[in-house]
């Protein structure tokens, strides 16, 4: 997962570079050009006058107008057509390459949240399997802890008078005082085993019950996390948050004896 999120965010990256190097050629290319201008000199050609018609005598002169045949004569010249400049080419390129960018960075924003969102979901996960692992550990700890509890009421019961009186009565022998001697010995030997395996596990279970709530503070932290980033994507903000930092390490507990 990790791999391909990497993959998709170098992608971005490399077409990005290639869009900045084609928008750099572009304009270095612009650059190069030189400014051709066409000229079309008008030529203008000599305008005949025409001669006057003679006029005979005892006529009155009319006049003529010669300003159509003047206008017929004039050539009108041809209206270019105005061309975009290098500089209005330029900045549109640039607005274009500017729209690129930002939906570039708005795709690299949205796979960065759904990283962290991932990343975040795998670590919850994580918290929780342990905090569940612990929770069992802590409960087959207080099931061998009553256990011996009950093992050492059972002992201090036994270590009454009458009942190694009892117990002795039971085995055959011709010094019973001997045989009382044994038996209390014998309870007293488990006795403190019993304890010292009560006091290891008191020890174990407290050192649980610290880590049980540990991780649940860590899997609530992350949960709710998980739930910023996901609000944040639903609502399409661009701020991105910082990046959780690592869980600190929980004391590794040794198995009950």
């Amino acid at each position: 997962m990790r791999a391909w999120w990497n993959s998709k965010v170098v992608a971005l990256v490399t077409l990005l570079v290639l869009l900045l190097l084609s928008f750099s050629i572009a304009q270095s290319q612009q650059r190069r050009r030189t400014s051709r201008r066409v000229t079309h000199p008008v030529r203008t050609r000599p305008v005949t006058q025409p001669q006057p018609t003679p006029v005979p005598a005892g006529t009155d002169p009319t006049l003529v107008s010669t300003a159509d045949e003047a206008n017929t004569n004039q050539t009108t010249r041809p209206t270019a057509k105005p061309t975009p400049s290098a500089d209005q080419e330029s900045a549109r390129r640039l607005e274009r390459l500017s729209t690129e960018l930002t939906q570039l960075n708005k795709k690299f924003d949205a796979l960065e949240k759904e990283r962290q969102a991932d990343l975040l979901q795998e670590r919850l996960t994580r918290a929780e399997q342990r905090a569940e692992s612990l929770r069992t550990q802590l409960s087959q700890t207080l099931e061998k802890q009553a256990d011996l509890q009950a093992r050492a009421d059972q002992i201090e019961y036994d270590l009454r008078p009458e009942s190694i009186e009892l117990r002795a009565a039971t085995i055959p022998s011709l010094h019973a005082d001997d045989v009382r001697t044994q038996i209390r010995q014998s309870l007293e030997n488990e006795k403190k085993r019993v304890r010292a395996q009560l006091d290891l596990l008191d020890s174990t279970r407290a050192r649980l019950e610290t880590s049980v709530a540990g991780a649940d503070a860590e899997a609530d932290r992350l949960r709710a996390r998980l739930n910023e980033v996901n609000e944040g994507t639903a609502t399409g903000t661009s701020s991105s948050p910082p990046p959780a930092p690592s869980p600190s390490p929980t004391p590794e507990v040794p198995p009950p004896v």
